[in-house]
């Protein structure tokens, strides 16, 4: 098994990130790394939600997988998930979350087609600082 394992903790927020040359060894360092997790939880007397436990897999091919962690409960993988208020698609195109706050801010204040652009122009260069600079 080889591949790199990284987490990342914000408030109530953890995400552990697996790199992997294979769905399976992805899958299964993961695994391992949860249920290290999950008992660094208890030992300081926390517990995880499963409804709150979101995967996403990455890849160059369509792929799926679930793990069973937090009680046995199954985890499916997602096409997007939210982190830390943003959605990250398969893809990391972003859409999906863009859209939304372009949405949003078109609805409240019934912007032109020009400030909508620049909206997205400012989504993407926030999202993509407070995604990646940690």
């Amino acid at each position: 098994m080889t591949g790199h394992v990284d987490s990342f903790n914000c408030a109530d927020d953890n995400t552990i990130c697996v790199v992997g040359y294979s769905v399976y060894d992805v899958l299964s360092q993961l695994k391992n790394a949860c249920d290290l997790m999950l008992i660094w939880f208890t030992q300081y007397c926390m517990q995880a939600n499963a409804k709150k436990c979101q995967l996403i897999l990455f890849s160059r091919h369509e792929v799926a997988g679930s793990l069973n962690v937090v009680g046995g409960t199954a985890i499916n993988s997602e096409p997007v998930v939210k982190l830390l208020g943003g959605s990250i698609d398969r893809g990391l195109s972003f859409n999906d979350h863009i859209t939304l706050l372009c949405e949003k801010a078109g609805k409240a204040n019934e912007l032109t087609t020009e400030a909508n652009l620049l909206l997205f122009r400012s989504c993407c260069i926030v999202l993509l600082f407070g995604m990646f600079v940690v």
